[in-house]
């Protein structure tokens, strides 16, 4: 298993505003979401507060989870 990257990059913390459309990875599915808060340190670890906007097995359609630097990224806009 790989290490876990503990903090976001300068251009990751630029871009994940607010109320960003984001992917947060849930296991090894991409879901949608919107960045719901300001990046929170804890335990080192510094975690991105994101409202779920799909529907997963374990989480609830608009809640709230903490997702690592590596898993969330800024969402895809498909090619129109």
């Amino acid at each position: 298993m790989g290490a876990i990257r503990k903090r976001f990059t300068p251009a990751e913390r630029a871009a994940f505003t607010i109320g960003t459309p984001v992917q947060w990875l849930n296991s090894t599915t991409w879901k949608l979401g919107i960045v719901a808060g300001e990046i929170q340190v804890t335990d080192g670890y510094q975690e991105l507060p994101v409202q779920n906007r799909s529907h997963t097995g374990f989480t609830r359609f608009g809640e709230t989870v903490n997702v690592s630097a590596k898993h969330v990224r800024l969402a895809h806009k498909p090619n129109s």
